[in-house]
């Protein structure tokens, strides 16, 4: 591989398949300090990286596409991307410049396929938060928002400010520390300045809006029928 540059992308559904491409990769001459292995959360992608031998993936992922994609309509359109993404929490991440992804997807049509989805279900998600900031209260969207981070970032505690929130949903900070106050009263939340522990997922579900399932269910429908 010397004096060489290789790019090798690949989307796996399961762990299985990603150990056997990493087990591929190097037995084509591939060390464990080439490859990097981004799973569903910080985590998973750790442990993949300690029992194979890779490298970790460095970098961030946004609350919003954990285990997904962050500017790719330039790829897929050949224009600059019009959208702008913020790091939510602290994660892990791989970075590709647009021209070797533009030429990857052009290369491989199910690779341009499920990207374009993923696409299509940021689209869905951002509209189905303007219609939930416009129709439901905010003890509902603080719950759904707190759901919905959780499950992108794979873990129970965030590390995210009220202000922070409060900007997320539009509303004043004092409403947040208001609602905040009444989980935490209910044994749902656990908070502290810049720190907030769910301890009833449960009980959070029932708090939250059917955005939060609307959400969900909508990103994984429009994934699924692209492996089918």
């Amino acid at each position: 591989m010397e004096n060489k540059k290789t790019a090798v992308f690949g989307i796996y559904t399961t762990t299985n398949q990603a150990e056997a491409a990493v087990n591929q990769l190097m037995s084509q001459g591939f060390s464990g300090d080439d490859i990097s292995v981004l799973m569903e959360d910080s985590n998973s992608s750790r442990q993949f990286a300690h029992e194979k031998n890779t490298k970790v993936p460095e970098g961030t992922t946004t609350g919003a596409t954990a285990g997904g994609v962050i500017g790719a309509a330039a790829a897929l359109s050949g224009r600059r991307s019009l959208s702008r993404a913020i790091v939510q929490i602290r994660g892990d991440c791989l970075v590709s410049e647009i021209e070797p992804l533009r030429k990857l997807l052009d290369e491989c049509p199910n690779m341009r396929s499920l990207i374009g989805a993923h696409e299509q279900a940021l689209f869905a998600q951002a509209q189905q938060s303007a219609a939930c900031n416009a129709t439901h209260v905010i003890e509902s969207r603080f719950a759904r928002w707190l759901l919905r981070a959780t499950d992108l970032c794979g873990s129970d505690e965030l590390p995210l400010t009220q202000e922070y929130i409060a900007q997320m949903l539009g509303v004043r900070r004092t409403s947040v520390t208001l609602v905040a106050r009444t989980l935490q009263k209910a044994e749902l939340i656990r908070y502290a300045r810049g720190h907030i522990k769910i301890i009833d997922k449960a009980a959070l579900r029932d708090t939250a809006c059917e955005c939060y399932q609307t959400v969900k269910m909508n990103y994984s429908n429009i994934l699924l029928r692209t492996n089918d």
